[in-house]
């Protein structure tokens, strides 16, 4: 089972929160991830939440994929990753098999 990767993002420093929670959660040097701006522009995420204290929109959150992982940005500063699971990597958990 795949356990999520929980970060809260501080002085609106959400993508290395990002970038960190993913490096963690897929043990890999975060020097070594690929390049964020590819997937996703950071500048505007820290605009969309720009403090860890948003209680008014807590709701509001964004999704994307970045290197093999689901991530979600909420308003109140969470970074949530889940490693996903490639259809071959499920077939062989299930299977026993290599």
């Amino acid at each position: 089972m795949t356990q999520s990767t929980i970060r809260l993002a501080t002085d609106g420093r959400v993508g290395e929160t990002v970038i960190d929670a993913v490096a963690e959660a897929t043990g890999t040097d975060p020097l070594d991830l690929p390049q964020i701006y590819e997937v996703v522009d950071l500048d505007a995420v820290e605009r969309l939440f720009p403090c860890e204290c948003d209680q008014q929109h807590d709701e509001n959150r964004l999704e994307f994929a970045y290197a093999g992982c689901q991530v979600r940005v909420h308003a109140d500063g969470r970074v949530v990753v889940n490693p996903v699971r490639s259809r071959f990597e499920s077939q062989t958990a299930s299977t026993g098999s290599c």
